[in-house]
């Protein structure tokens, strides 16, 4: 303690210099608060890269075969992968690989493109090519709107978006994508009769071919004069239907007259085949519109720079066209920090305002909350050189009270300093800091370790609860050094001699404290079975009280998302979700609403048309009905759901909730039951079952299984006989299934600045089989489909996952009314009653497995930071009795935080765990400071003497201090806004446990120190005797 002593007597001596190394330093704060990046909540996304292929046309078993499974392994082993998963569905491959924490972002992207690079080459050319997908996170879809049009067709409005909005919205800095749904390029469609073409004898082959000639551009060189040349081109670029539907497919010959493709088909405006469709309002097809940030970029400053940039676009549109926001990430951030600030701004103002009313010294109460705003300068300067943005978790849960204990017992020590004759004004300052210089480091020293286990969390429960715990150690460091330098310097400046003094309320408190401590000393063991009673109870209690990962944050506006039977076409598809939106635009609570449907042009949220993401944007809180809770609202909007649409699966959730859940287990609800196996059938019927059995279980809602219900397919089987018999090949059978199936793109003509692809497609009559399109052979003779090919109608799967090589399904659900692990434990019952076959087994996955790993965690981090503090404990007193007594406050802490979850009818949580960690801290803190000076009165007075004595003198500082701790929790414990329902657990327990930690501290501990140390009067008497 040399070191620290010889600290606080230079900084009294060198005041000028403390007091400009405080200027410069508050400086660098200022600027390192202004460089700090600011997002609603931490960035829970694991590191991972996402492979995309597009392959139109394709069945999910197709693609399962042809390109993820090659995908998946030439990206085994790849080094620090740690999970891969896929999903294969029609026109869509997409594969997650999930990196370790730590993994450098872009060295795992440029792992994972060199083993693209090699899967490649085992891919065929018409099944596509694999691509990285954009490099965002869960907190990467940061603002999202529609637009529509009454005037112009939706692939106009494509086209719109392509020329005017992306490329502007792309130019803003830390923009990395602007995806959209719905639409697709203008394409000129070439809709081909077959039994036209059939009567003119000509094959569909010899049609793309001559439209292939008729479509293109060619360079010719130049001619060149005397002084000038010119570029010579050949052009044949038909732009309007007209132009091409005069097409010449065969020159006439003598009289007849040449076959046009008029004759054999129509030429229409039209838009490329999509796999995704936008809707806003309940008002029909629009195009749905997300940005998406740039990884680790600022969300705050991005989303900011965008709102203005749409600004500027919505001016420049054409007549008749709309841009309507529906999702907007600065309203969230905003509401956040609002939240963090109000709870901030009040605790601090409270924390002040009992500092002068326990102090009652004015210039030692500001000297005391100037040391606030300071350490929360040091705590960003850190931030922000380890790269941690301003958040609900980083800051939500400081306790300025509690940083500032430390400081408290200083100014105390100091305010109470009696002007003596020897010595100057500045000695006697550092002589009185530096009386309670060693109980104080030490005190901080437990409270600094036991937040330290917290930033060894890794996984889910790290990334949310590191942040805080790395802000309130930087806040605590700086506290800590401005305690020793600043404050003894500054107070022997500003700060008069008053000599011991009690204010009136001090007096007051010390007239009912010192009959309950009297009562205490006579009657130990009667007051520490009361402890122990308070303990058991509390404990006892705590096993109902039900158990969750961490509290749902309200994010304020809410997603819908609806799975129907997977044959579902377009048009049903986008009546379904119109129809919705106008069942749920009904509710006065609901602002705007707008649908996603399928998959975006770059599909890094690869859906199939049977499902859908309907964001529904809440009104402001202060405008919903009286007494509607956020839960009664959903079950009002479930209601109405369900009874409207019968057989369709609805789940309920946020828009940051639902990505997050998406990429860290791949699925979107609460809970999640994994089925893994070879058999997609045999997965769905076990789903099924599963599915029934956790909806059989209280508090289940929103229960979805896989369907049942495949995808129909028409298979064509090429058969060699038949089409040697023919004389047919196998490349002209394909050309007319492909024309049927999805068109083909024959070339591309040019319009503006864009290239519209033509597309053929055989546009087969209503009523008339696969198996009766005519194929045209060789000779002009056209013969049935049906007699060159088999024509099978099969169900093929919607969709395969797959997760480490294996076939899965997920059974979702959500929970509502109870605490996840109370559910999820009743539910594994129900479900272990569920016969799985040999080859098959089943995972749990969502919030409870979090939960379940978070503790299992726990389990070690906890033990370790009881040890520590016990260990630190002996290093303070040099005996192992005292260190025990001290460390009784714990447990005792515990109980009072019990005991307030309870009241307050809260589940124990990763938040209230956290919470009890800074408890153990604050709890063996005030123990410190009390037995340091009863230790000390003890070398000349008997144990109950000194026991009694120090407990009177160490009544403010260790009342002030659990006040201050308590009252700047205050407003944690009392928040309502956007995220207080992490910060609630948290203080909840630090408040409970202060309460129960303080009486045990200003009681219980004189009572049990009189009774355990009596032995040291014996010792001294025998030693004098």
């Amino acid at each position: 303690m040399e070191i620290i002593n010889w600290i606080i007597s230079a900084s009294v001596r060198n005041r000028l210099f403390v007091l400009i190394g405080v200027v410069v330093f508050v400086g660098v704060g200022v600027v390192s608060f202004g460089n700090m990046t600011f997002d609603a909540f931490p960035d829970l996304t694991n590191v991972q890269v996402q492979v995309l292929t597009a392959t139109p046309g394709m069945g999910a078993s197709e693609v399962e075969q042809l390109v993820t499974v090659p995908v998946e392994r030439s990206l085994g082993g790849v080094p620090g992968l740690t999970q891969l998963r896929s999903m294969s569905r029609t026109g869509i491959s997409a594969i997650t690989a999930v990196f370790e924490d730590g993994t450098d972002r872009w060295l795992a992207r440029q792992l994972v493109k060199e083993r693209l690079d090699l899967a490649r080459s085992e891919i065929p050319a018409e099944a596509g090519t694999p691509e990285l997908a954009p490099p965002t996170t869960g907190l990467g879809e940061v603002y999202q709107f529609t637009v529509s049009s009454d005037r112009m067709r939706l692939p106009d409005l494509y086209r719109l978006f392509q020329r005017d909005i992306a490329p502007r919205l792309r130019t803003v800095p830390g923009v990395v994508e602007v995806n959209a749904w719905g639409g697709g390029a203008p394409e000129l469609h070439v809709l081909v009769d077959p039994f036209a073409l059939a009567a003119r004898g000509i094959p569909v082959t010899d049609l793309h071919d001559r439209l292939a000639e008729t479509v293109g551009l060619r360079a010719g060189g130049a001619i060149v004069g005397a002084t000038e040349q010119e570029v010579v081109r050949a052009v044949a670029n038909p732009t309007t239907p007209a132009d091409l539907e005069a097409t010449v497919l065969r020159p006439g010959s003598g009289a007849g007259a040449p076959v046009r493709l008029s004759d054999v088909a129509r030429v229409v405006e039209g838009g490329a085949l999509t796999v995704g469709l936008g809707s806003g309002d309940g008002k029909g097809e629009a195009l749905f519109v997300m940005v998406q940030l740039l990884a680790d970029a600022d969300a705050r400053r991005v989303v900011a720079a965008v709102t203005e940039r749409v600004a500027e676009i919505v001016q420049s549109l054409p007549e008749g066209v709309s841009l309507e926001p529906i999702y907007d990430r600065e309203k969230l951030v905003g509401s956040t920090l609002h939240t963090v600030l109000k709870s901030l701004v009040e605790g601090g103002l409270m924390v002040v305002f009992v500092l002068l009313l326990l102090l009652g010294d004015l210039r030692a109460g500001l000297l005391v909350a100037s040391v606030i705003p300071m350490s929360m300068l040091g705590a960003f300067v850190g931030l922000n050189l380890l790269g941690y943005s301003g958040n609900l978790m980083s800051l939500g849960a400081i306790d300025f009270g509690l940083i500032v204990d430390g400081t408290i017992v200083v100014a105390e020590s100091i305010v109470a300093l009696t002007l003596a004759r020897d010595g100057t004004f500045g000695e006697q300052v550092a002589e009185r800091a530096r009386r309670v210089a060693k109980p104080v480091f030490f005190a901080v020293a437990i409270l600094i370790l036991v937040y330290t286990p917290v930033l060894m969390m890794w996984g889910t429960e790290g990334k949310l609860f590191r942040p805080m715990a790395l802000t309130v150690l930087l806040a605590l460091g700086t506290a800590l050094a401005l305690t020793f330098t600043y404050v003894p310097a500054m107070a022997s400046l500003v700060i008069r001699p008053r000599g011991e003094h009690q204010t009136r309320i001090i007096t007051w408190l010390l007239r009912l404290y010192e009959p309950a401590l009297r009562h205490g000393v006579r009657h130990p063991w009667l007051v520490a079975g009361g402890a122990a009673a308070i303990l058991a109870v509390s404990v006892g209690l705590a096993g109902n009280m039900g158990v969750e990962f961490v509290p749902r944050l309200e994010e304020g506006d809410l997603v819908i998302q609806t799975e129907r039977l997977p044959s579902i076409n377009p048009q049903e598809a986008l009546r379904e979700v119109t129809r919705i939106e106008r069942l749920v635009r009904e509710v006065p609570e609901v602002q705007r609403i707008a649908g996603r449907t399928g998959s975006p042009a770059v599909a890094t949220d690869p859906m199939g048309l049977e499902q859908a993401d309907i964001l529904v944007q809440l009104r402001p809180r202060d405008e919903w009905r009286p007494g509607l809770t956020r839960d009664a609202l959903v079950g009002e909007i479930a209601g109405h759901l369900v009874r409207s649409a019968p057989g369709a699966a609805f789940t309920f959730t946020q828009p940051i909730e639902m990505r997050f859940n998406e990429l860290l287990e791949g699925i979107t609800s609460d809970v999640g039951v994994q089925i893994f196996g070879p058999d997609t059938d045999e997965l769905m019927r076990l789903g099924q079952r599963i599915a029934d059995a956790l909806d059989g279980v209280p508090g289940a809602a929103d229960v979805a299984a896989p369907a049942i219900e495949g995808v129909p397919r028409l298979d064509v089987i090429l058969e060699e006989e038949r089409l040697a018999r023919f004389g047919l090949s196998a490349s002209e059978l394909l050309a007319t299934v492909a024309d049927v199936q999805r068109g083909t793109a024959i070339g591309a003509v040019t319009r503006g600045e864009f290239r519209d692809d033509v597309v053929v497609r055989l546009a087969v009559p209503k009523g008339v089989a696969l198996e009766e399109v005519p194929i045209v052979l060789a000779n002009g003779v056209a013969v049935p489909l049906g007699e060159v090919a088999r024509v099978e109608r099969v169900e093929g799967p919607a969709k395969i996952d797959r997760q480490a090589g294996s076939r899965r399904v997920i059974v979702k659900a959500n929970v509502r009314g109870r605490d996840v692990g109370g559910y999820v434990q009743e539910a594994q019952e129900a479900v272990a009653a569920v016969p799985l076959p040999k080859g098959y087994w089943l995972s749990w996955s969502g919030k409870y497995e979090q939960l379940k790993t978070a503790s299992a965690r726990m389990a070690m981090i906890v033990p370790a930071v009881l040890f520590l503090i016990v260990g630190l404990l002996y290093l303070v007193f040099a005996s192992w009795r005292a260190a025990l007594l001290i460390f009784a406050n714990v447990p005792v802490a515990v109980s009072g935080g019990l005991l307030l979850l309870w009241l307050r009818d809260m589940p124990i949580s990763m938040s209230a765990v956290v919470g009890f960690i800074a408890l153990f801290g604050i709890a063996v803190m005030n123990g410190i400071v009390l037995l340091s000076r009863t230790r000390e009165l003890q070398a000349t007075r008997t144990a109950l003497q000194a026991a009694t004595e120090g407990a009177r003198e160490r009544f403010r500082p260790v009342l002030m201090t659990a006040a201050v701790a308590g009252i700047g929790f205050l407003p944690m414990a009392l928040a309502t806004g956007v995220g207080a329902e992490v910060q609630r657990p948290l203080a909840t327990v630090v408040i409970g446990g202060l309460v129960t930690a303080t009486v045990l501290t200003l009681v219980v501990l004189p009572a049990l120190y009189a009774k355990l140390f009596a032995y040291a009067d014996r010792a001294r008497t025998e030693a004098e005797v």
